[in-house]
């Protein structure tokens, strides 16, 4: 509704205001002080991705206000956003001082460490404000951070505490058990909680513990009971992907522009740049976690995970409207600086490294930039069987956005692997060198008798998967689509008969 009204006619919106109750948005400024006036400007330019200056309107206001919570939780979110990571930090490490008398507060300050992909922070402050306070909130986000950092144990003990008090605990319980090995007591679990649709639980923990279960009915071997479950859960989320239209769009609209580009690209002359970083790429779901440990721990070198670096410092040169062919090594060199910069930031386990993995699902698309400024590095690119991917994206619960909202179904999920196999293709065609195509089949095949000792190896990990992929390499997910082959439409199964 907020974003609707300012859409109307002035007569229509005084009486749609009148019926409802609620004031008009011309009303409600006109009685905000002029910090608060200048503060819901800067939020609109947030809001509206205008961010450099957005970034700017936060740091006048805090001149004004240098102590005000609000402002430093925001600016820090919007820095952190940018890429301005040391600046986030130093905020978040001012309201830090008030979070022993605000529980709430240190909640938030960690939830924005979580963010930014610093756990080990979030985690210290999480477990201050836990024990000191017993928030509950605290307790639930401490546990999402275990599971992250795969510290299964200690995860099971706290959602044991918390599931009395708090539903995402409960189906935590059955994550855990699922990842132990006991899906029966996963479905166990999970039936006994979406039992009648649980009242008052966030749409985002039901459709987590709906494919949950799904998975856990898959490794049962029930396999009509997991699709029915999973299709389920995305009928929870069609609303959402209305929602994203407009995320959707721009999406599709940067791809088409790089499928242009890429139409164009040319292997840059330039000599290759020492100590590049291996990248590791592919679409998202075809495994590119457990290769990028393994070539770090190959490598004897660090492991980032989606970081998203690069991508920022593409937006932030506007890297995309450059002519390829009018590179010059000054560029070039302000990229891999800015990079470089950029990673450190985010990672500061990295800052003794020369190069590293670094992982990103996607990063397909922006590859020949890349190479660009990284002429002669290794990339890896990861394949997986088209069905074992795509039904991979349907039982996998991710954060909704763009890229997401095509694993809603079996076509929107087939249409997002073709366009990356497609785009890859391109770059092989065009001569792209040192660019390495891993079948995920193979790789797994190959580790599958080795259990090696990859925590004690990697010497970093920003991993949401990191407890997965660092332990022993599975092959039970090969072949995982011939389950569901009489359940997916014949468009999709006509696509990819015979890849």
């Amino acid at each position: 509704m907020k974003f609707a009204l300012g859409l109307m006619g002035d007569e229509v919106l005084s009486a749609i205001c009148l019926v409802f109750g609620i004031e008009r948005p011309d009303d409600r400024l006109s009685r905000m002080t002029g910090l608060e006036k200048k503060w819901h400007l800067a939020r609109a330019a947030y809001q509206q991705e205008k961010l450099r200056e957005a970034a700017r309107m936060y740091r006048q206001l805090l001149r004004q206000q240098p102590a005000h919570v609000g402002l430093l939780l925001e600016s820090a979110m919007l820095q952190a956003t940018l890429g301005e990571v040391s600046d986030a930090r130093e905020k978040l490490q001012r309201l830090q001082r008030g979070c022993e008398r605000d529980a709430a507060l240190g909640v938030q300050v960690a939830s924005l460490y979580f963010k930014m992909g610093d756990y080990a922070s979030a985690r210290i402050l999480l477990e201050e404000v836990w024990e000191r306070s017993g928030e509950v909130a605290a307790g639930s986000g401490l546990l999402e951070v275990l599971e992250r950092t795969g510290e299964m144990e200690l995860a099971g003990r706290l959602a044991d505490t918390l599931a009395g008090r708090e539903p995402r605990a409960v189906m935590m319980q059955a994550v855990l058990a699922l990842r132990a090995g006991d899906p029966a007591k996963a479905v166990e679990i999970l039936e006994g909680f979406l039992t009648g649709g649980p009242a008052g639980v966030e749409l985002r923990t039901v459709y987590r513990a709906r494919l949950t279960l799904a998975n856990a009915l898959e490794r049962l071997g029930r396999y009509a009971d997991a699709w029915k479950e999973m299709c389920g859960a995305k009928e929870l989320m069609l609303p959402q992907r209305a929602a994203l239209a407009g995320e959707v769009r721009k999406l599709q609209s940067e791809q088409a522009r790089c499928r242009e580009r890429i139409s164009q690209f040319v292997l840059p002359a330039s000599d290759p740049v020492e100590n590049a970083p291996h990248l590791v790429t592919g679409h998202p779901r075809t495994g590119t976690s457990v290769v990028a440990v393994h070539c770090g721990v190959e490598m004897g070198i660090g492991v980032a995970d989606e970081v998203g670096a690069f991508a920022r410092v593409v937006d932030e040169l506007d890297l995309e409207a450059q002519q390829l062919n009018g590179w010059v090594p000054k560029l070039a060199g302000k990229v891999r600086s800015r990079y470089r910069e950029q990673m450190l930031a985010f990672m500061p386990g990295l800052s003794h490294a020369e190069r590293w993995v670094d992982k990103n699902p996607g990063m397909e698309w922006q590859l020949d930039l890349w190479l660009h400024a990284f002429p002669g590095a290794e990339v890896t690119v990861v394949r997986r069987d088209p069905l074992d991917l795509l039904v991979s994206c349907l039982f996998t619960y991710l954060p909704m956005n763009g890229w997401s909202a095509a694993f809603l179904d079996a076509e929107g999920a087939s249409a997002s692997v073709a366009a990356s196999m497609e785009i890859q293709d391109s770059l092989l065609d065009r001569g792209a060198l040192g660019l390495q195509v891993i079948k995920y089949e193979d790789f797994v095949r190959s580790k599958d008798a080795q259990q090696p000792k990859l925590r004690d190896d990697i010497h970093v990990n920003h991993s949401p998967n990191y407890a997965s992929a660092t332990g022993k390499v599975m092959t039970s997910r090969v072949g995982r689509g011939e389950y569901y082959r009489e359940f997916l439409p014949a468009a999709v199964l006509k696509r990819w008969s015979g890849v």
